[in-house]
């Protein structure tokens, strides 16, 4: 007669369910969170693993009938010297989605498979050549899985949890930058623009955590004026250049041709020398002038950040690239990329596809 039967296999303790070593085969009890009991199936205790049996006459055969069930726990409790606890907030205890995921990544039929593949090719490659490279078979499989852990571990406690605000953040920036680009550009001064780009600059660079105008550096003879200087988290120093999007109608790009070719415009090419100018200056000025600018800002920058000046390299926010052809494109991405290990040249269309992509991203 069939039935079922019911023994014990732990105590409550708490939140947790202590089940006995000797249920589990364990050094030490292993803690079971009430809240995900009911959702434990037989697989999150025991691993189906294929092996290879050989039977005389018939070599070595795989399927259903060569698999074999592991207990889990037994496994991590040689792995881990600690107890260990399931699901709940204890300390140090194993989420029970990342427990599942973990389990899910062990070998399964394909990967056993793939290894024993590489394996006879890594003896008889030397003599003959495979058909492919096995090897690099079984690495991407397992690349694949470890990525699918490692991104379902980050998504839940830094993506997820973080994306709507993100999402909330850049949509505000997004609006306010194109409603300032659609308005008369005269209705705001240099100074307006340059706060408002200063914000979305530090979203989208994370590494700087500050910024100031009007910084005044040494040069040749007496001093220059730094429209804006950039420090980001170890202290070094950069530039950056915030031109409204029209300077009298100019663009970034001359109206007329050099030889068949898009060049900068005079206003474009005056601004990657001024910051070249004003790398030039810094590094120049040194130490002397790291202790000049940490004590200026030492009220204002993050406490024990020390100033450092080493090749600063620049920003530039200038222009429109919306209504470019694919000519006026392709140059326009050659000069950008020419000046690239001194400046980052950036439209104010940049700034709109790029956070329109990060939209996207968190969307």
């Amino acid at each position: 007669m069939g039935g079922e039967a019911e023994f014990p296999i732990g105590e409550k303790e708490g939140e947790y369910f202590k089940i006995s070593p000797l249920t589990l085969s364990t050094q030490k009890p292993v803690f079971i969170h009430e809240d995900i009991v009911e959702d434990l199936e037989p697989e999150d205790f025991y691993v189906r693993q294929p092996y290879f049996e050989r039977t005389a006459g018939n070599g070595s055969s795989i399927g259903s009938q060569n698999e074999r069930f592991i207990p889990i726990f037994p496994v991590l409790g040689k792995m881990f010297d600690e107890t260990l606890h399931i699901g709940g907030e204890a300390e140090d205890s194993i989420p029970f989605e990342v427990f599942k995921k973990a389990i899910s990544v062990l070998p399964d039929r394909k990967e056993v498979r793939r290894y024993l593949d590489a394996r006879i090719v890594h003896i008889l490659g030397e003599y003959v050549v495979p058909e492919r490279d096995y090897d690099a078979d079984r690495e991407r499989l397992i690349a694949h899985r470890e990525a699918q852990l490692i991104g379902a571990v980050q998504q839940k406690t830094l993506f997820q949890e973080t994306k709507e605000l993100k999402k909330e953040i850049f949509q505000v920036a997004y609006n306010e930058l194109n409603k300032m680009l659609n308005d008369n550009p005269e209705t705001h001064s240099e100074s307006e623009w340059q706060d408002k780009i200063l914000d979305i600059i530090l979203l989208l660079y994370p590494k700087y955590v500050h910024k100031e105008k009007s910084v005044k550096i040494a040069k040749d003879q007496g001093y220059g004026l730094v429209d804006i200087m950039l420090f980001d988290a170890e202290g070094f120093v950069d530039l950056i250049e915030v031109k409204k999007p029209q300077v009298n109608g100019v663009g970034v790009l001359r109206k007329a041709l050099y030889r068949k070719n898009y060049v900068p415009s005079r206003e474009l090419s005056g601004a990657i020398m001024q910051i070249e100018k004003y790398s030039f200056w810094l590094s120049r000025w040194g130490k002397k002038g790291e202790k000049e600018i940490q004590h200026k800002y030492s009220t204002v920058i993050p406490d024990g950040m020390k100033i450092k000046i080493a090749n600063p390299t620049g920003i530039i926010i200038f222009g429109r690239d919306g209504n470019f052809n694919d000519e006026e494109k392709q140059d326009f991405e050659v000069i950008k990329r020419q000046y690239k290990h001194i400046v980052d040249v950036l439209t104010y269309d940049d700034l709109l596809r790029r956070i329109a992509n990060i939209i996207k991203i968190l969307e």
